[in-house]
């Protein structure tokens, strides 16, 4: 299993990447590969937006990557053995009272995530607190509201500095990193 995801985002990164901006590149690509990242994720709800996002972002751009993370990120836990579903991609909720709304990338039946593949130490720590705060907020409200149990969860694709951990962990945020360790035993 780890072999085949480690093809499918090898192969979907080099058609999101390539066949975007040189059309005959989709025709180098194993077709059955597509195929099955197609059959992975195709019911997943929004998962058409985010490619398009993908398509309509330049080439190798920050925000590109962070679409591709998001599919990745969906592409583990359909394969992962934890009884998790991917639900939704592009998930916003919006709280009534406050009419504050926010967008969480991933919407399964367990958890609501925020995928993040950026540097940690370049990041603007205003923005991202203020959005994280709001986040968790949300996701407390919905449980509430929906007498849930839905966990709301960080995901980087990069190491989290020890700083961002203890803020996390002073605001009852949690969250996980994918080290390059971690990468190395998922492949």
């Amino acid at each position: 299993m780890k072999t085949i995801m480690k093809k499918l985002f090898t192969a979907l990164s080099f058609f999101l990447i390539t066949s975007l901006y040189i059309p005959s590149a989709l025709g180098r690509i194993n077709p059955s590969l597509l195929k099955q990242i197609y059959n992975i994720l195709r019911k997943t709800r929004r998962f058409g937006i985010v490619l398009k996002k993908i398509e309509s972002s330049p080439y190798n751009c920050r925000s590109a990557l962070g679409y591709e993370y998001e599919i990745e990120k969906a592409v583990h836990i359909t394969e992962s053995d934890n009884n998790e579903k991917v639900v939704e991609f592009g998930y916003r909720l919006k709280c009534p009272h406050s009419g504050k709304s926010r967008e969480f990338d991933l919407r399964t039946n367990k958890r609501l995530i925020e995928c993040k593949n950026i540097e940690w130490k370049k990041a603007s720590v205003k923005k991202l607190k203020k959005q994280f705060l709001d986040q968790r907020d949300l996701a407390m409200h919905y449980n509430k509201t929906n007498n849930a149990s839905i966990m709301y969860v960080v995901c980087s694709k990069n190491p989290i500095p020890e700083r961002w951990k203890a803020w996390f962990h002073d605001n009852k945020i949690a969250f996980e990193e994918t080290a390059s360790d971690d990468l190395e035993a998922q492949n």
